[in-house]
């Protein structure tokens, strides 16, 4: 079993979003999975988009005890790209349900920056309700502030570094 795995939904594999999420896991050997990457279809209601990378992804989920968004906050919500994956979990509650059940007992914890101190008002609530929805847990999130967009700051990384350390410390099984 992998200790578990982190999936990027920013549009820059090597901004703010991924640094702020490459201090939260440290050296906790968690694999991270660029949706920038990766060919995720939209949910489609009556056809299955079975050429993409989508259910490989979700194997790999289904292998992680944890597992962690880390979202950019675009207008106030989640990435598009986070948005389309999670669209797409759609499948393990219809066309892969034994794959969807599989998520139960699971752990999800959210990663996010932002130019702004704080989440938009409801932003985790997607992640909560999804947690739920599946019978996972939510650990938490860790947000890094950026302001003006610049790389976030030391006090940022090391609060994201502790963060890490504190989960990784804790019972998240």
């Amino acid at each position: 079993m992998i200790a578990g795995t982190a999936i990027l939904g920013s549009a820059r594999s090597d901004g703010n979003t991924a640094s702020v999420l490459e201090a939260v896991l440290g050296d906790s050997g968690f694999g991270v999975i660029d949706l920038s990457q990766r060919e995720i279809a939209h949910y489609k209601y009556r056809s299955e988009a079975a050429t993409d990378d989508f259910l490989a992804i979700a194997r790999r989920l289904v292998e992680s005890p944890v597992i962690v968004m880390a979202t950019p906050v675009y207008w106030y919500a989640m990435s598009g790209r986070m948005k389309v994956f999670f669209d797409r979990l759609t499948d393990l509650t219809s066309r892969h349900k034994e794959m969807g059940r599989s998520l139960a007992g699971k752990t999800m914890l959210l990663v996010t920056s932002s130019t702004e101190a704080t989440l938009p008002l409801g932003f985790e609530e997607p992640f909560r309700a999804s947690s739920d929805y599946l019978n996972m847990k939510f650990g938490g999130a860790f947000h890094g502030w950026c302001p003006n967009g610049a790389p976030p700051g030391p006090d940022v990384l090391a609060a994201a570094k502790a963060f890490g350390e504190g989960l990784w410390r804790g019972d998240l099984s």
